[in-house]
């Protein structure tokens, strides 16, 4: 036998019972209600829409319609991101007619001033044909169901891009409606067959408003900026301008940083947190306070944090216009007392020498943004969002300008605006 070749071991059956087995224990009562000492690691987020348990009626002498699924009391019927239109017709007198049909539509206006629009555009036109005469020999219905799903896209000088909200703004004669529109078509008699048409017709305004959420989670505005921006600057953008004072060399100019939070696309109900640092001499930095540290804009420049909305327009590759509005105005909430700049140079972003006679002045603000403009200008719920020839921005505008002057420095900022926040609170309100 080679060497590496070794017999098998003689195994030999047991005769011997199992051993015993004690049962396993009880398995855990599961809560989706937390503990002492648990937390949620992750959860996915249920929508928190409004009820819709209320329709809409047009009521017509041939022709009553109803949309299902809206919210109690609302004005206009209002539809999202691919909702469905559902609803039914009742017909109250079918003679003579030879088709029922429905149509979604969508219209796009572009003007340059609040006098005109100068251009019109369809943008979305869908039929469907409920009851047809021809298809059947039967009498039409008195109660005709349909259901119609609202594209998500279209086509804008040949690129697909989402469907854009309602819309309007009177400042450009500009707007964008939807609006659904049922026909009931009649046979022509004798003495008709000169008439140009004998379709009843009945058209209902309707509302878009696509919602979308932030992608990430803003920073609590009640955690202290000083803290967060040291150990999670990550949640932090920051935005850096100097204000130069030409006509008085004597000054230090004014280094400005503003900190917004990092994921810049912001609900209309959220309270945006910014933080404003500025840094300078002590001459310099009484033009802002005016002397008397711990109040700003009691000196000689006015410090400005604000919401703006630009919108602008084009009309045959040549003529464009904008008009922009404020939607929210920036409130200082706190002022810290000035301190040397060497305290706090790990905030700043680049690696220059901190002089010994600079100071640095730390002021925590809040951004709200109204429900509603009282101007005549745009729907402030509606949110950001650009095709070929009709664009919405929004920015935060940082401002600094010397008191009874037109000399200072602005910055604009873009950031994004949408319906809903991150978090499950109760939505805004859109009706």
């Amino acid at each position: 036998m080679a060497p590496t070749d070794v017999a098998p071991p003689d195994y030999v059956a047991s005769s011997g019972a199992l051993p015993d087995y004690s049962p396993s224990t009880p398995s855990p009562n599961y809560s989706s209600r937390l503990l002492q000492g648990e937390e949620v690691i992750e959860h996915s987020r249920r929508p928190s829409l409004p009820s819709r348990i209320g329709s809409y009626r047009r009521i017509t002498e041939r022709v009553t319609v109803v949309l299902n699924d809206q919210i109690p009391g609302s004005v206009q019927p209002l539809y999202g991101r691919l909702d469905c239109i559902r609803g039914y017709l009742a017909i109250h007198d079918a003679t003579d007619l030879v088709e029922v049909a429905i149509k979604l539509r969508g219209n796009k206006g572009v003007g340059l001033t609040p006098y005109t629009t100068v251009m019109r555009t369809r943008i979305l036109e869908e039929s469907f044909t409920l009851w047809e005469a021809s298809a059947t020999p039967k009498r039409c219905p008195s109660m005709i169901p349909f259901a119609v799903i609202w594209p998500p896209t279209f086509s804008d000088a040949g690129q697909t891009r989402p469907l854009p909200p309602s819309f309007t703004c009177h400042a450009l004669s500009s707007f964008v409606s939807y609006e659904l529109i049922v026909t009931l078509s009649k046979r022509k008699q004798l003495f008709q067959r000169l008439a140009k048409s004998t379709n009843i017709c009945v058209s209902i305004p309707l509302s878009y408003l696509p919602r979308t959420r932030p992608p990430a989670p803003m920073i609590p505005s009640e955690l202290p900026f000083l803290s967060t921006v040291k150990s999670s600057p990550e949640e932090w953008h920051q935005i850096m301008h100097c204000m130069q004072f030409a006509r008085n060399p004597e000054l230090t100019p004014i280094q400005c940083c503003l900190f917004v939070p990092a994921v810049r696309t912001y609900a209309f109900s959220d309270v945006i947190p910014f933080h404003i640092q500025f840094r300078t001499s002590e001459s310099s930095l009484n033009l802002l306070t005016g002397g008397s540290h711990g109040s700003l804009n009691d000196g000689g420049i006015r410090t400005r944090v604000y919401l703006l909305r630009r919108i602008s327009t084009r009309v045959y590759e040549a003529s464009r216009s904008s008009a922009q509005f404020v939607l929210g105005e920036g409130k200082i909430t706190s002022v810290s007392r000035p301190v040397p700049a060497r305290t706090r140079c790990s905030t700043r972003s680049h690696d220059d020498d901190v002089e010994d006679d600079l100071l640095v002045l730390d002021c925590d603000g809040e951004l709200v943004c109204p429900s509603d403009t009282s101007d005549g200008g745009p729907d402030a719920i509606v949110p950001t969002f650009g095709i070929t020839d009709l664009v919405i921005r929004d920015l935060i505008v940082l401002e600094l300008r010397i008191k009874s002057s037109i000399i200072g420095i602005t910055h604009e900022h873009p950031v994004r605006l949408v319906t809903d926040p991150w978090t499950n609170d109760p939505p805004y309100e859109w009706c």
